[in-house]
């Protein structure tokens, strides 16, 4: 098994610079909807308290 992954393909005209910028964009985002995806397993309580009876989302 490599140790190394294969090369990354990216879109014709984007630079070294605005792949790692979009590959660090996804890891933020990922990171952010697991922070959230286990709140929501561990404290439902937490979400409920931002919502109403109706399910309406409260800011």
């Amino acid at each position: 098994m490599s140790s190394t992954p294969p090369p990354l393909h990216f879109p014709r005209g984007w630079t070294t610079h605005q792949v790692a910028s979009h590959l660090h964009t996804l890891k933020i985002l990922f990171y952010a909807l697991g922070v959230y995806a286990f709140v929501v397993l561990l404290r439902p309580e937490v979400v409920a308290s931002f919502t109403t009876a109706d399910g309406t989302v409260v800011a």
